[in-house]
């Protein structure tokens, strides 16, 4: 069971909610549906370019999806411990779906975190995340995730102002 709410910044009663019963086997059609319902309540009409771009699907791997989902968790943590927890989990969504973007631009992140906390010496740690960054470009340079990831290496590796904003 997801249960989904599209919220004003004020804090006022939600502009959208569904809920949504399916089995956990088919979470790549919960995904869509809910991508679908909610981009219908926020734009009259989406062309037919959007729709395309909105059921376009990263992986069809669940459980490499559900690694970089676990990773993504860990990340967002900031601790040694669990940025551990999410190189391995990044490394195991590449692993399941050599393909699949998203868990290099993980792992660029992961390495940028390393060498900012001096978990991992700089030039290193930046040499690493440059390696995952353009592994992630390489399957897709389209997604936010991998510009993200590439724009923070200019930043912290080069100090490159300008190719970050890019």
């Amino acid at each position: 069971l997801v249960s989904v709410q599209l919220l004003p910044a004020d804090g006022s009663s939600p502009l959208w909610a569904e809920r949504f019963e399916e089995p956990l086997t088919s979470v790549f059609e919960v995904e869509a549906a809910i991508a679908a319902k909610l981009a219908a309540s926020l734009v009259v009409e989406l062309t037919a370019e959007e729709r395309r771009q909105l059921g376009r699907r990263q992986t069809g791997n669940a459980g490499a999806w559900q690694a970089y989902a676990r990773g993504r968790f860990f990340w967002g943590r900031f601790s040694r411990a669990s940025v551990e927890k999410a190189m391995a989990s990044f490394q195991e969504a590449a692993r399941l779906d050599p393909d699949y973007a998203l868990p290099h631009a993980g792992l660029a992140d992961v390495f940028l975190v390393a060498g900012l906390s001096g978990a991992v010496a700089p030039k290193r740690a930046w040499s690493y995340a440059a390696a995952a960054a353009e592994k992630a470009g390489q399957r897709d340079d389209r997604l936010a995730e991998c510009q993200v990831s590439a724009a923070f290496l200019r930043l912290f590796a080069d100090w490159d102002w300008p190719g970050t904003e890019r």
